[in-house]
């Protein structure tokens, strides 16, 4: 039984406390080569696809379908498929806990975090029925390790939260939101209007689990925000050309970066009464032309030049459309920025993600009564625990002054001025050949007014 491994759900660059089962992409009994890909599942950000960690034979132990705990065990590969299916009997009845020398360290200490609810190894028991099992949510692993708890202080306990962590300490435990109450708990659901029929969808997976990630703003921190309005030569105009436009959202990222540096408050988030800041600068770049929104993120953005953003950030658009993303790609962001200039938006209210502390957003241009020149909004949505109003006006004005100076520079550079651009789509920005690479196509569309008309590609149009 040594030979048997677990195939687990990895912890790296999994931001979830669990994910889905798509499909498997093997059956039990085939026998497969390391590195072959066993079953296909979903984040609340992306889906992909997890290898065998050996040669050997497969033995499945969660349905499609079936949700697991990041750290779960999946299925588990053996020499031979009677190998298996003796230790998960001999798990069962208790006389074995986790296969040994050829565990993983990694996957020794996912043992206790194991969702045997999603397992099936009664259809091997013959005699007791399996224990119950432990399992711990990311943020109540983190407390644990906080505090200097030990997770063998909460064996055969079921599914462990923040709340049982906190029970545990004797500290109070706060009421549970209405988004964390069970179906007896909860409160009754909204009604619809009378008499109006209605068409019924389920929200989707993704969706929900965004809703718990961003409701986090409104639970724990204490959020505030600031604008500061930069005047602009004119920065939808400037965007008409795609390399300038690329020039600009690079500038966006290659000052943000810097700034963290100055100000590390914004990198970083509250715990336990704690400022955690962080070590490196990872900026997500929230994307979405009518696939869902992705955040893909910049590693370490502060130490990139301008030329290596740019050419990083046409790779996601490239990864978006063609729905390529790696779950390391949309994982350890550390800052965020969600651009809406591009959408003629005044302004608008950006939530911060759980385990940051802030998050810009940007407007497009717009033109008051009494404004002789268009400008642009920058919002930076805060957690008030960690900075003050003082500190964020401080670093959207440092902002402010270094995106003019980039535009400034962009606007008059001649490779810009006369620069006859390839046509490109306005919401994605990719170019016509890179939409042709991926056998699309662009469409003239009208917009706002009757005068305004704008290119569109063909895979942003498919998913309006």
């Amino acid at each position: 039984m040594d030979n048997v491994v677990p195939v687990c759900i990895p912890r790296e660059n999994v931001n979830d406390d669990s994910v889905k089962i798509l499909k498997w992409l093997v059956a039990d009994g085939d026998a497969v080569q390391e590195g072959r890909p066993l079953v296909e599942v979903e984040t609340s950000k992306t889906t992909f696809e997890v290898p065998s960690p050996r040669a050997g034979v497969v033995k499945t132990t969660v349905a499609a379908g079936r949700e697991v705990a990041v750290g779960g065990i999946l299925c588990y590969v053996g020499e031979t498929l009677t190998a298996i299916e003796t230790l998960l009997v001999s798990q069962a009845s208790g006389q074995s806990g986790q296969p040994s020398s050829t565990s993983t360290p990694a996957q020794a200490k996912d043992g206790a975090a194991i969702d045997r609810e999603s397992s099936n190894l009664a259809e091997f028991a013959t005699t007791a029925p399996p224990a119950k099992s432990t399992r711990f949510s990311r943020k109540a692993l983190a407390m644990i390790r906080e505090r200097g708890l030990n997770e063998r202080d909460f064996t055969e306990r079921g599914l462990i939260r923040e709340r049982d962590v906190l029970a545990q300490l004797g500290e109070a435990v706060p009421a549970a939101p209405p988004s964390q109450l069970g179906e007896a708990e909860s409160v009754a659901p909204p009604r619809g209007t009378a008499n109006v029929p209605v068409r019924v969808e389920a929200i989707p997976r993704a969706k929900r689990l965004e809703a718990d990630l961003l409701s986090w703003t409104y639970r724990k921190a204490i959020r505030s925000a600031v604008t500061a309005v930069v005047p602009t030569s004119g920065l939808a105009k400037l965007k008409q050309s795609n390399a300038a436009a690329e020039l600009l959202s690079a500038a966006v990222i290659y000052e943000c970066a810097r700034l963290l540096r100055r100000y590390p408050h914004l990198n970083a988030y509250g715990a336990d009464g704690k400022i955690h800041f962080y070590e490196e600068v990872n900026i997500g770049y929230a994307l979405d032309a009518g696939q869902g929104l992705k955040v893909p993120v910049l590693r370490n953005a502060d130490t990139k030049t301008m030329n290596s953003l740019v050419d990083e950030r046409r790779q996601f658009v490239a990864d978006y459309l063609n729905d390529a993303f790696r779950p390391e790609s949309l994982a350890a962001a550390t800052f965020t920025i969600t651009d809406l200039s591009g959408d003629g938006v005044f302004t608008f209210d950006p939530l911060i993600v759980e385990g940051q502390s802030a998050i810009l957003g940007i407007g497009g241009d717009f033109l008051l009564p009494g404004m002789t020149a268009t400008a642009y909004n920058l919002i930076l949505a805060f957690d008030h625990r960690l900075i003050e109003g003082r500190m964020a006006a401080r670093f959207l004005n440092d902002l402010k002054d270094r995106l003019q100076a980039h535009e400034q520079a962009i606007a008059g550079s001649p490779q810009i001025a006369n620069l006859q651009s390839e046509p490109y789509c306005s919401r994605c920005l990719s170019t016509l050949s890179a939409i042709q690479r991926l056998e699309g196509y662009l469409v003239h569309t009208v917009g706002g007014s009757k005068d305004e008309t704008k290119l569109v590609c063909s895979h942003c149009l498919a998913n309006v």
